[in-house]
């Protein structure tokens, strides 16, 4: 990409701004797959793609012709080379049920398909498998080296550790619970999906070593005409394997996977709303070729909202599953990119997405403190296994949608030091210069700072009654704090006007500062490397009368290394 000529702030600032997208692309791209927020950027972040026709085979006369990038020339879809989605992508993959595992010795095992007594050839679920590993056993892996169980002391440890696999899905299997308002686990069978159902409720599979299932718990205000849509998106590949490349007299088959597009929009009724359910999904009007069908289901959890403006208001959890029998063929059966957004509108078209009211109750000091500098802050989403995002206007009381996004982005508003003074409405402004000559009045702009300080800590001291009761300890122990701030300021100004010495060191500190500032400001030369000379050189010459080593100004002195 060709950088445009910088006349302006606004300019590097736009031009900043564009860098930094192109970065969040590319991380994106590289972990995720295409994302619907980044693709109009792949153009510069990638290679030009070249367009294939897959509707026969392909053959390749050298390793250089193979090398770029390639696209299917009928949909524009990218095309994944020598290797499978589910190795070259980690985030946003909700992968089928029961997944088959290859184990050891070459051959595959049903998992969580066989009886929970029946260990034989079995692996353990995922649901176990960080307490598996915890005693020592991996049996997801497959060693790299060496025999398993070629000695007495091995089998007896593997059989020590089945016994000990045992007991823990015995344990889990047993156990049963639900979640809470906030999505969390408790030990009832109330209100659960699983309860009395042969499948794991879908929520929980969000929690596994290779997840199922993806959801967001939200607000909504469900009035009798209240309409809910849900969009889901994601990606599936399918195996393209009629590809060769030559090289000399011998010839290399290759495996490609080709990236099919796939979205379904659900539309939900308010008495679906208020009712615990699973709603099938069609991903797409008919089959795709080379891919089995997936079974999706979108699992609504729906229960009242405590502290609730409105008395038909629910928290609802809404979940997309995998519900897919698991094969071998674990790429072709999983969804890669999933995400799902949720809009809910009344027969006005007004948003009913409300934000989730905040708990205040059962928090340590530290957790209240944050409740408080983050008050007027909205929460409309919070996510189980994937982020809860949410578009809402500055200020606004509704969201304008909430989303299940895989790998979430976030802007953050920029921390500046820029204040206005009330009696003259003009920004107080401390330069540096004064301070580094010790100017006639230059303690007045920090006194200033001071005074305004002290009526702001004045100020909010007496908002403290109007906050809830759960927050004014909190509030009382940050305005001690900044009562303390501002003596130590005080004291460190009183310090300069009775210390010389002090007062020295304060100018000579803000002396170097303000240098440093300058030397920033300047403008950049322009950097290339000499390929005759082998060494990195200027286009403008160099400022000679700042340097005072000789290495400053010649490449290739020998304090240089």
């Amino acid at each position: 990409m060709t950088s445009p000529a910088l006349n302006t702030r606004q300019d590097q600032e736009r031009l900043h701004l564009v860098e930094r997208q192109l970065v969040a692309s590319a991380l994106v791209s590289e972990i995720y797959g295409p994302h619907p927020d980044y693709d109009s950027l792949n153009g510069t972040i990638k290679t030009t793609a070249v367009p294939v026709d897959l509707t026969g085979p392909l053959h390749f006369n050298s390793w250089e012709s193979y090398r770029p990038r390639f696209v299917d020339k009928v949909s524009g879809e990218e095309i994944i080379k020598d290797e499978a989605p589910s190795k070259l992508y980690g985030v946003g993959i909700l992968f089928p049920l029961d997944t088959a595992v290859p184990h050891h010795n070459g051959e595959a095992n049903q998992g969580a398909n066989q009886p929970a007594g029946d260990t034989t050839g079995e692996d353990p679920p995922d649901s176990v498998a960080a307490a598996e590993a915890s005693c020592g056993f991996n049996s997801l892996s497959s060693p790299t080296t060496g025999a398993v169980g070629d000695t007495p002391k091995d089998r007896a440890q593997e059989k020590q550790l089945s016994e000990n696999i045992v007991r823990m899905r015995s344990r889990f299997a047993n156990s049963s619970s639900t979640r809470s308002s906030t999505g969390e686990d408790n030990q009832s069978a109330e209100g659960d999906l699983s309860a009395g159902d042969d499948e794991l409720d879908g929520l929980k599979l969000a929690r596994i070593r290779k997840p199922q299932s993806m959801g967001i718990t939200f607000a909504c205000h469900v009035s009798d005409d209240a309409t809910c849509t849900v969009a889901v998106s994601g990606g599936r590949y399918r195996m393209f394997t009629n590809v060769r490349v030559s090289e000399g007299a011998r010839t290399f088959d290759r495996k490609w996977w080709v990236r099919v597009p796939v979205s379904v929009t659900l539309t939900l009724t308010a008495t679906q709303l208020r009712q615990n359910g699973r709603h099938p999904l069609v991903l797409s009007p008919g089959p795709i070729q080379g891919l089995p069908p997936l079974k999706l289901s979108l699992e609504i959890i729906s229960r009242p909202l405590p502290n609730a403006p409105f008395s038909d208001a629910k928290l609802i959890t809404a979940t997309l599953v995998n519900r897919t029998k698991g094969t071998r063929e674990m790429d072709k059966e999983s969804l890669f990119q999933s995400r799902f957004t949720v809009a809910a509108t009344d027969a006005s078209g007004s948003s009913a997405l409300i934000p989730i009211p905040r708990g205040l109750q059962n928090k340590d000091p530290e957790e209240l403190g944050m409740e408080l500098l983050y008050r007027k802050a909205q929460v409309f989403a919070a996510g189980h296994g994937c982020a809860g995002a949410w578009n809402a206007d500055e200020d606004s009381s509704v969201a304008n949608r909430v989303t299940a996004e895989p790998i979430p982005a976030h802007e953050t508003a920029p921390v500046t030091p820029d204040l206005v003074d009330p009696a003259t409405g003009h920004p107080l402004e401390i330069p540096m210069l004064p301070l580094a000559r010790a100017d006639d009045g230059w303690m007045a702009p920090l006194e200033r700072l001071l005074t305004l300080y002290r009526a702001w800590i004045d100020k909010r001291a007496q908002e403290v009654t109007s906050l809830p009761h759960e927050l004014q300890d909190a509030a009382k122990r940050y305005l001690d704090a900044c009562r303390q701030c501002s003596a130590r300021i005080e004291s460190g100004l009183n310090l300069l006007k009775t210390d010389t010495l002090a007062a020295e060191a304060f100018k000579l500190t803000n002396e170097a500062v303000l240098l440093q500032q300058l030397a920033g400001a300047r403008k950049t030369r322009a950097l290339r490397f000499d390929s005759a000379a082998r060494v990195m050189t200027w286009d403008e010459p160099a400022d000679t009368s700042t340097y005072f080593l000789p290495s400053l100004d010649h490449p290739k002195d020998g304090d240089r290394k």
